[in-house]
């Protein structure tokens, strides 16, 4: 095989210790969880693909863009850093008692009450 570049030449299967992208995390639920909420798993923030209820293992997406709440009255601008406020459950940007949650996509109105996150671990 030719390579024009060094990454073209590594493959995934090659590596024994290798698992998966991380894409996706594995999370048993505490309560009652609904599919596109926001999940806080220790210091990652991710969004929940399936409804679950307490005791069921679902999946956490960690990367991607979603459509998640924001901070009423609150203008945020394309690639403002936001972070999750458990309290309110809703993003703003304050990383003050709160937890990063990745960055703005789109500018969003301070009428709007959701924005566009690309998630950030």
């Amino acid at each position: 095989m030719r390579c024009l570049f060094l990454k073209a030449c590594i493959k995934i299967y090659t590596m024994k210790n290798f698992i998966q992208k991380g894409d996706f995390i594995d999370v048993v639920a505490g309560g009652t969880v609904t599919a596109g909420s926001v999940i806080k798993v220790g210091d990652l923030i991710g969004i929940a693909t399936i409804d679950a209820i307490s005791g069921e293992t679902y999946p956490v997406a960690l990367t991607g863009v979603f459509s998640v709440p924001k901070a009423g009255s609150l203008a945020i601008s394309q690639g403002d850093t936001v972070y999750w406020d458990v309290t309110d459950g809703n993003f703003n940007k304050t990383s003050t008692d709160n937890f990063k949650g990745g960055h703005a996509v789109a500018d969003a109105l301070s009428a709007d009450t959701t924005f566009l996150i690309r998630l950030a671990q």
